[in-house]
Parts: structure tokens; sequence; C-alpha cells
């Protein structure tokens, strides 16, 4: 028994310490996410990685792709995520999804995503309405944005 207890203890430590050095636990970057003029009880900002091309944004369980989600207020949801690495920041309304695949789906969550590098220290990321009632996506601090539809397409990815 004890000898099964410290070969699993063994185990263990090289996971760790494997994971340390592949860079799995890479150094991360607060970003405050908020929006007032798309507030919802039921919406979400989803963060997926787009540091190998364009994700396939499929947000179930063990989806190599999805990151996390936010809650959509006013005041800001604080989030940790990977500095130096692109990633998609989409906005979700359950209400939207039938529109969204009418549209195209994944085309169309690109269209309505932005993607990201979180730089180094803390940074905002802010949704609003411009004069013309369309999403706009406004930063503060130390990041990069461009539009989600910039990413490349893998390879072997078909839409």
């Amino acid at each position: 028994m004890h000898k099964k207890l410290s070969i699993l203890v063994v185990i263990t430590l090289l996971f760790m310490i494997s994971g340390c050095v592949s860079g799995k636990f890479s150094q991360e970057v607060k970003l405050n996410l908020k929006s007032s003029d798309y507030e919802s009880t039921f919406a979400r900002f989803k963060v997926f990685d787009a540091s190998e091309g364009c994700p396939s944004y499929n947000d179930l369980p063990g989806a190599s792709a999805y990151i996390g989600k936010a809650k959509v207020s006013m005041t800001g949801t604080m989030m940790s995520l990977p500095a130096n690495k692109e990633l998609h920041i989409f906005y979700f309304k359950p209400s939207e999804a039938p529109a969204i695949l009418a549209k195209g789906g994944a085309n169309e969550i690109r269209r309505r995503s932005v993607q990201i590098v979180l730089v180094d220290g803390e940074a905002e990321l802010q949704l609003v309405k411009d004069e013309n009632g369309e999403m706009k996506w406004l930063a503060k601090g130390s990041i990069q944005l461009e539009p989600a539809t910039n990413c490349t397409q893998k390879k072997d990815e078909k839409l």
C-alpha cells in the first residue's frame, strides 16, 4: 500500500512539473469586460483561444478553444486571461442564437466578436452601441484590438 501511494505522489509531481515547464500555467492578465448598452440577465461574454487560428466557438465542457465566460454588466466583470495570446471575445445572448445560426453560425459569431491580445497589466474592454446602433468595442490599457474576422482559418477546419 505504501509503495502505491509513493508512486502516485511521484506521478502527480511529474504532471505538475511538466505543466509548469510546458507553459501551461503562463502569465495571466486581468481584463474587465463590461457593457451598459448590452446588459441583460442572460447575456455573457464568451472567451475563446484563437492562437492557432479561428476557433470553432464550441463552448461545451472539454472544448479545446473555450476559455470561459463572464456575465455582461454595466460595472464589469474581471477575468484572468492568458497574456500574449490571441483571444476572441464574443457577446452572447441566448435569445439571439436562432438569428446567429440563420446568418451563418461561426461566420456571424466572428463578425460580432473582437480579437484581442492582452500585453501587460490590467485592461478594460467595453461593448457599446455606436451612432448607427451597431456593436462597437472600446479598449483601455495594454490590449490590442482587431476584428475577429481577421483570424486565419485552420487548414483542417471547414465552416
